[in-house]
């Protein structure tokens, strides 16, 4: 991989902790063992200076550790399948065989440690770098009919006239999503984001294959996170990092975010860190936003804020005892 192209997820994705990943690490300081219950654009894995001896990651939406498990699995094919220009009628074509396969994913990708469909993981990378804001792979007709998640349309102007978009989309007349033409940055000459951001586009086999030797060993589950926040998974291999980064509460984000999402998840997350925070094996990081999680603060937690929009990582008592002892020297 090129000196220019750090390794990343090849695909934007809301609420990256890849900044954050020196921070996380630092906190945890030393530790033989690092889970991720919420693995998303892995930022906290690949951001790491120096990766945990087993790590393990989950995510509960198929569409995401399936295409983990291609670029972990079969690198050189998904970067033959990912070197497609930005065409829109192949996007909506893309989205709307990975709604209808998403449903069977979670099967496959249990029924073998290395199982997964590589042809749709392609298309899911493919298809993210392409697509313009949110609801990506998830279900308009869903959203229409008042279930959480989908993406919502709007069809009305304030006068209850016909609304049909605005900006580029004005024009079409048309209520599909247009897909993403801007630059990497907003500004200047670009082709997008994701596999479509110039360190990308130019080297997909080489930053693919990059990914896949960083994976090799990373075990990647598909389900709910509290199956990987066992004592199985973490405690018995010794001294364990969690970091945790589930959706955020409802009130200081979109809906729209993510395929798999849960308004509880967030207090659901935290109730486990007040259980096991005690645990000396067990360097817990959680990132919040605002005022989220600042009830751990009573119990001996730290606040880090690492984003001047509030974004936010709360370590657990243990952590901060490491980064003390990391700093002033000492044994971790």
């Amino acid at each position: 991989m090129s000196a220019a192209a750090k390794l990343r997820a090849p695909f934007p994705y809301y609420g990256s902790k890849i900044v954050a990943a020196p921070l996380i690490e630092r906190l945890m300081g030393p530790i033989s063992n690092l889970v991720i219950p919420f693995a998303g654009s892995l930022g906290e894995l690949l951001g790491r200076s120096t990766p945990a001896k087993v790590e393990t990651v989950n995510d509960a939406d198929g569409l995401v550790v399936n295409a983990w498990r291609g670029l972990q699995y079969s690198p050189e094919r998904m970067a033959e399948l990912c070197d497609h220009p930005v065409h829109e009628t192949t996007m909506h074509a893309a989205h709307d065989l990975l709604l209808a396969h998403a449903p069977e994913l979670p099967e496959l990708l249990r029924s073998d440690p290395k199982a997964h469909n590589v042809d749709l993981a392609a298309w899911w990378v493919w298809g993210r770098s392409c697509w313009l804001g949110g609801g990506w792979c998830q279900d308009t007709e869903a959203a229409s009919a008042g279930k959480s998640g989908g993406m919502r349309v709007r069809v009305l102007g304030r006068s209850g006239t016909p609304y049909h978009g605005q900006g580029v989309a004005k024009p079409l007349r048309s209520k599909r999503q247009i897909p993403l033409l801007r630059g990497s940055d907003g500004t200047g000459v670009g082709y997008g984001v994701g596999i479509n951001s110039g360190k990308q586009r130019t080297a997909l086999l080489e930053n693919f294959a990059a990914l896949a030797d960083r994976l090799r060993f990373v075990r990647i589950t598909c389900g709910d996170w509290t199956r990987v926040a066992t004592p199985a998974v973490t405690t018995s291999h010794g001294l364990t990092g969690i970091s945790f980064d589930p959706p955020y509460c409802h009130t200081l984000r979109s809906t729209r975010l993510y395929r798999e999402d849960n308004p509880d998840l967030s207090n659901e997350v935290r109730s486990f860190c007040v259980e096991r925070d005690r645990d000396p094996l067990l360097r817990i990081t959680l990132a919040g936003k605002g005022e989220e999680h600042d009830a751990l603060l009573e119990r001996g937690w730290s606040k880090h804020l690492w984003r001047p929009d509030g974004e936010t990582i709360w370590a657990s008592p243990n952590c901060e005892a490491a980064a003390q002892r990391e700093m002033f020297g000492g044994a971790a």
